[in-house]
């Protein structure tokens, strides 16, 4: 599976791709993250749209509305340059 992390302001944009060795971890969140918006896409049983923040030193992305909980998303695959997406085409 592969998940697409997007910066809205800056356009700063990430790919996680994920397998056995990597799954997906939520941990809760200690503190305050950086101040600009993303867009994470989840392609499990259709897109999840929600509102964070993304850290493009470690591949850290912060959700803040992900099943109505603040949580930290950490993926093993290192992030990758992919081509950039029109946010307003968001459903």
């Amino acid at each position: 599976m592969t998940v697409d992390v997007v910066a809205s302001d800056s356009k700063v944009i990430g790919r996680f791709r994920q397998g056995n060795r990597a799954p997906r971890r939520f941990d809760a969140v200690l503190g305050t993250y950086g101040a600009f918006a993303t867009t994470v896409e989840y392609g499990l049983n259709g897109p999840i749209w929600v509102t964070g923040r993304i850290d493009a030193n470690d591949g850290r992305v912060v959700l803040d509305n992900f099943k109505g909980q603040r949580c930290v998303c950490r993926f093993e695959a290192e992030l990758a340059r992919v081509p950039r997406r029109d946010l307003a085409a968001a459903p």
